[in-house]
């Protein structure tokens, strides 16, 4: 029988606070590269890690090698006779990674030390290594110090003056009841949880209706039912957790769900 191949996982680099921007820019697209610089090895389906060394000195994004590696042949660009290939499925890890956080937890790999070109992780590394990335977390209170003596007082009225965007709550309704039309109740159309069976009726109103085109930054505009999807408010305090925000298809991919319309629609529950 013959052995299940290995994922391959490729480090490729970032210079420039530009390639920083450009990830996060393709990341909330999810979209990706025509061409970025790989190991000359490098094959359609590997895993690719993006390291930048500015402005984070970090591991930020993860992707995919779509396209066979060849040289670039343009004498007048900096990476002139490099190998490279197109990167698509980008996503942004949780948190990016710093390499001083990397380095105490995997001191076996000198290449850490000074990382200095494109390379593939250890075969033996990679597992552990990608769980790592997956899981880092900003380092906060260490989890054994106890915090139970932490107390403060609360409850003071004062005077908030905040600047709010207008939204129009008949979009809100419309939108509802379009989606409850099309599928037959609400569902969270990222990790399609179904927030009234776990709740009972009140859960239909948990629901809320996430703008897929921000309104910061683009003054006013009409917005269309098709601007609109309906989200837990787990995903839609996610989605709005990243900057720039993440698309809707991308959390979907990042959760590994799809909303499924059901073969039949649910009698209404009085």
């Amino acid at each position: 029988m013959p052995t299940k191949k290995r994922p391959r996982v490729l480090i490729v680099f970032g210079t420039q606070e530009d390639h920083y921007k450009g990830i996060r820019h393709k990341a909330a697209a999810s979209t990706g590269f025509g061409w970025w610089t790989t190991h000359q090895d490098a094959q359609r389906g590997d895993t690719v890690l993006f390291y930048l060394v500015h402005p984070v000195s970090s591991f930020v994004a993860r992707g995919k090698i779509n396209g066979r590696v060849k040289p670039l042949n343009n004498p007048g660009h900096n990476w002139h006779g490099r190998s490279g290939a197109a990167i698509d499925q980008v996503e942004l890890l949780l948190e990016p990674v710093p390499l001083s956080a990397v380095r105490p937890r995997f001191r076996e790999w000198a290449y850490l030390r000074q990382p200095h070109m494109s390379t593939f992780v250890p075969d033996d590394l990679t597992e552990r290594f990608m769980r790592f990335l997956d899981n880092y977390q900003k380092p906060g209170a260490p989890e054994d110090l106890d915090l139970s003596w932490i107390t403060a007082k609360e409850g003071k009225k004062t005077l908030a003056q905040h600047i709010r965007r207008e939204r129009k709550r008949f979009l809100v309704d419309a939108k509802k009841h379009q989606f409850i039309a099309e599928h037959g109740s609400l569902t969270c159309e990222a990790c399609a949880v179904d927030l009234e069976t776990q709740f009972g009726k009140d859960g239909a109103k948990l629901y809320e209706v996430h703008h897929t085109r921000p309104l910061a930054g683009r003054g006013l505009n009409l917005t269309s039912l098709e601007d609109l999807a309906i989200l837990c408010p787990n995903c839609h305090r996610f989605i709005h957790r990243r900057k720039p925000m993440i698309s809707l298809r991308a959390l979907r991919k990042r959760i590994g769900s799809r909303l499924q319309k059901p073969n039949r629609k649910r009698s209404s529950r009085k």
